[in-house]
């Protein structure tokens, strides 16, 4: 797979799909950090509920503090981690695949359709009731035989963009001519020259 900075586009190129990975492929990270999270609420809570009588006012202001601190923590991970998921982009054209990645510095890896061999549409249940799948790609590149697309919403409309555009050439081919090497061109002798004319003569 070829890595470029920057996609550009031919003139006769056009984007046919375009998406990032569904939330769902870190659920299991948002289910840890919102258990943290809750772990956070009971912890502040629990004093006031089971201790109140026993709290003085000097232990309100401290207590509270630290609780917030350690309530962000969790609040600004989910964040984090929503941001990271949303900075992958794959992008399907008319002649490549792309995918883009990196959150401060971005790059991008660009696939031709041409070498797309065949490619495989995946639904797991039941994340499939809800529209999301992946697309498996299977190329000629030696560096990265293959390709997986996914968790993605609607896997279909880009399995259908896949099986209409690829396996096409990206341009025309150029035309060719046959160069013959100027060591293979026989000259012509003066006995041939002779025996051409001597021909001639005798037809007269």
């Amino acid at each position: 797979m070829k890595r470029i900075h920057e996609p550009r586009m031919t003139e006769s190129e056009r984007i046919v799909w375009e998406g990032s990975p569904s939330h769902w492929t870190v659920a299991k990270d948002y289910l840890k950090w919102a258990a943290v999270l809750a772990g956070v609420i009971v912890t502040a809570a629990t004093p006031y509920v089971f201790f109140a009588d026993q709290l003085g006012s000097e232990f309100h202001l401290p207590f509270a503090g630290a609780m917030i601190i350690a309530a962000l923590w969790p609040i600004v991970m989910i964040g984090w981690i929503r941001f990271v998921t949303k900075r992958k982009v794959w992008r399907l054209s008319t002649e490549r695949l792309t995918v883009t990645t990196g959150i401060f510095s971005r790059r991008t890896d660009n696939l031709e359709l041409y070498r797309v061999q065949d490619f495989f549409l995946y639904k797991p249940f039941p994340l499939w009731i809800l529209g999301y799948g992946y697309v498996k790609v299977m190329t000629t590149d030696k560096t990265d035989p293959e390709m997986i697309i996914g968790l993605v919403k609607n896997p279909t409309a880009l399995y259908e963009h896949l099986r209409t555009n690829a396996g096409k050439p990206t341009s025309e081919p150029p035309a060719m001519s046959l160069v013959v090497p100027s060591a293979l061109v026989r000259k012509p002798s003066l006995r041939m020259i002779h025996a051409a004319s001597s021909g001639s003569k005798r037809s007269r």
